[in-house]
């Protein structure tokens, strides 16, 4: 694993869901921009990968969150 990916991690990790999707956004908007190096270009893939994954989990625990309220 690289630093840069660890670094993600970490600052992803301590992330609300809200933060993380804004974050998500920003990232696929300077994706979009015709003006970025190839290198800033792969760690804003691996930052929005994280992010999406981040996200993913967030939207797991609240669903089994709302299951187990409803079940009860």
């Amino acid at each position: 694993m690289t630093k840069i990916k660890e670094s993600f991690e970490k600052k992803i990790a301590k992330m609300s869901f809200e933060e993380a999707m804004a974050r998500l956004e920003e990232v696929v908007e300077m994706l979009g921009a015709d003006k970025i190096d190839l290198d800033k270009m792969i760690d804003l893939y691996q930052e929005g990968e994280l992010l999406k994954k981040h996200c993913q989990t967030r939207l797991e625990e609240a669903k089994m969150k709302v299951e187990t309220v409803a079940t009860n």
